[in-house]
């Protein structure tokens, strides 16, 4: 059996969580702008939830761009600020990570600076 580890977008809210003012901010304005991404994004984890069997993990990146590997993140459920970033180098290093433990096991989350 697999594991399934993906990008989720730090615009999205999953059950239970309160985002903060900016996080509701961007989700509206992702909404908005990029509504057929922000909704497959939404549909993933309502995918996911009817599933319970499947083995998964994700990130969730607010704003993620090119930059060097610094194994220098932070990953967890810390509120998301509109600047937070964190480089495609990182993001694959933290992914590549979930594959290796089960800690962040149907969990999602935030990666940032």
């Amino acid at each position: 059996h697999g594991k399934f580890v993906f990008t989720g977008a730090g615009t999205v809210a999953l059950s239970g969580e309160q985002p903060s003012f900016g996080g509701r901010f961007a989700h509206f304005m992702s909404k908005l702008f990029f509504k057929a991404k922000q909704e497959d994004k939404e549909n993933q984890y309502a995918l996911l939830d009817k599933f319970p069997d499947v083995n998964w993990s994700s990130i969730r990146p607010f704003k993620i761009s090119e930059g060097k590997k610094t194994e220098q993140y932070q990953l967890g459920f810390m509120k998301m600020e509109l600047s937070a970033s964190i480089s495609y180098a990182d993001a694959a290093h933290a992914m590549l990570n979930m594959l290796k433990s089960d800690e962040w096991k149907h969990q999602s989350p935030f990666i940032k600076y």
